[in-house]
Order: structure tokens, then C-alpha cells, then sequence
């Protein structure tokens, strides 16, 4: 129904489908109901005067019931229309990754299929990174923090930082950083970042689509470690 509602292509209201928490709501004749232990994370919009999941949320419940043909031509609806980027459908994975949430597997593999490590530009990433770690209760990392040592000489720019906690995070793409100029670099970088007391950590695209929580998990026990400001 939400499908509909959005206009993606192929879906029309026929028979109505609600979705409810789990252990709420009574059945209905004529009625479809699905319960979710993720409506928390729901961004609802309105639209025609009925309250419906946001259309990122929309299209992975679609890929929890609907063929791989079908969801597809939802993905292609909806980016085609620029009503979303493919790094916005990737969010989504990310906020509602846990085991056995059902379309998560489908969805990944439909949009790696489609376009993998590169489709995100690294700004994106950086961001989409920093609103998974506070949506996970942790501090607003900054982001393309600029390091200066104690005689205020540039270091490093990096791509998301504590700096009171001097914990720099850095996001590593197959596109940008496999290659023999960046494997030198980037060891060097890192080498200058520990000579004046900072901790790296280095995640990769996997780790944010696949592993969001550990991911979270290893920032916090960082920070935590890292001491007082």
C-alpha cells in the first residue's frame, strides 16, 4: 500500500496492507497486516492523509515480499525519478541491519549487483557513517577534521574525528585506496597520526553495509578507552 502511495511503479491499492508494531493491532477483514519490531526507526510521511513509511524504509519492506524482478523495477522507479540515490537505499540497510531482518539480504544484494563500493562519493559515506554512530547513541564525530600537531603544523585531514579524544575514524574504498600510491600514503598518514598521540581506526564499505553494529560496537569501546576530554 505504502508502494502504492509513493507511486512506485507496479504497485496499486487493491487490497489495503498496514503495518503495526509487533504484539499490536487486531486483525480486520479484508486486511493485510505485517508486524515490525523496527517501527521505531520508521520516518513517516503523509500522503493523501494516510500515514506511511518513508520511501527508502518503503522500498526494503518491499524487498522482504516481492520477487527479485519486482524489486528491481522499484529500485529503478524511484532513482530514475531522483526521489532517491542508491547510498540512500544503502542508509537504510545500515539503520535496520540486524540478523534475520527480513528484505535486508535481498536489498544488498540487488544494489551491490548494481553498483558496490563506488556508487557512494566519499562525502556521502562520511556522512551516512556519522548519523549510524549517533543514531547509535554515540557523539557527533566532526567531520573532515584537519589535524595540527602542538606547534600547529597541518597533519592529516581526516574523515571523521573525536579530536578531544584525538580518535580519528577513516573510511577506506576499494576505488581510492587500493592502489600502490595510497597503500604507501595512507601508511604514512596513519604513522604521523600515532606519532602525536592519536588512534586510527580504518573501516571499509563492508563494514558499514554489512556490519553497521560492530562497527558502532568498535567507535564506542574506542572512545571509551581514549579517556577523558
Amino acid at each position: 500500500s505504502a508502494a502504492a502511495l509513493h507511486g512506485i511503479d507496479g504497485f496499486s491499492l487493491r487490497i489495503p496492507e498496514v503495518v503495526v508494531a509487533l504484539g499490536r493491532g487486531r486483525s480486520a477483514a479484508g486486511v493485510i497486516v505485517h508486524r515490525s519490531a523496527q517501527t521505531h526507526l520508521v520516518r513517516r510521511v503523509e500522503l493523501d492523509g494516510i500515514p506511511c513509511t518513508g520511501l527508502a524504509r518503503t522500498v526494503l519492506d518491499l524487498a522482504a515480499v516481492v520477487s527479485r524482478k519486482s524489486l528491481e523495477r522499484a529500485i529503478d522507479s524511484v532513482v530514475r525519478d531522483r526521489r532517491l540515490k542508491y547510498c540512500d537505499l544503502y542508509d537504510v540497510l545500515a539503520a535496520h541491519s540486524r540478523k534475520g531482518r527480513n528484505g535486508l539480504v535481498q536489498l544488498r544484494t540487488a544494489l551491490d549487483a548494481r553498483c558496490g563500493d563506488e556508487v557512494v562519493p566519499l562525502s556521502q559515506w562520511s556522512r551516512s557513517v556519522c548519523e549510524l554512530l549517533v543514531g547509535a547513541g554515540l557523539v557527533r564525530p566532526k567531520m573532515e577534521h584537519p589535524v595540527h600537531d602542538n606547534r600547529g603544523n597541518f597533519v592529516a585531514q581526516v574523515d571523521l574525528a573525536y579530536p578531544r579524544r584525538r580518535l580519528a575514524i577513516e573510511l577506506d574504498s576499494i576505488r581510492w585506496h587500493h592502489n600502490s600510491e595510497s597503500f604507501v600514503n595512507d601508511r604514512r598518514r596513519r604513522n604521523r597520526l600515532q606519532a602525536i598521540g592519536w588512534d586510527v581506526l580504518n573501516f571499509t564499505w563492508e563494514d558499514y553495509s554489512e556490519r553497521p553494529t560492530e562497527l558502532c560496537a568498535v567507535v564506542a569501546k574506542a572512545y571509551a578507552a581514549a579517556g577523558p576530554e
